[in-house]
């Protein structure tokens, strides 16, 4: 993972430098496979940090204990702080956290294609 992101060739890369290291030193007497991948787009949140990288984007939150009815929360992540989180203006301790994650959008405005071809019952 790195800020900027992955493609295929940083994955292929990485995978290459780790099968050499592994080949060296052997430390697997037993026949594996070697999977190098990315973390993927919504990414789990977990320590101070994680959280600290993630400001200003959506996330998705699951409480140990209920809170107004509900264990789940979904939002803007707007702080972070040593005790915990602020997300759309409620307050999380990491405690009451069992898991949160980062929430991945699509595009929710798509470009319209003009194909240039006539649309049945328009002139």
């Amino acid at each position: 993972d790195r800020p900027d992101g992955i493609d295929l060739q940083t994955v292929a890369s990485a995978s290459e430098q780790i099968s050499a290291v592994l080949d060296e030193h052997d430390p697997v007497s037993e026949r594996y496979t070697l999977e190098v991948s990315s973390p993927g787009v919504e990414r789990l949140l977990k320590t101070p940090q994680h959280f600290s990288r993630f400001v200003g984007s959506k996330v998705a939150i699951k409480t140990f204990e209920a809170r107004g009815g509900t264990r789940r929360f979904m939002g803007e992540l707007a702080d972070v702080g040593p005790d915990g989180i602020v997300v759309d203006g409620t307050a999380f301790s990491y405690n009451e956290i069992e898991r949160a994650r980062t929430v991945f959008e699509w595009n929710t405005n798509p470009k319209k294609i003009n194909s240039g071809r006539a649309i049945p019952g328009k002139k």
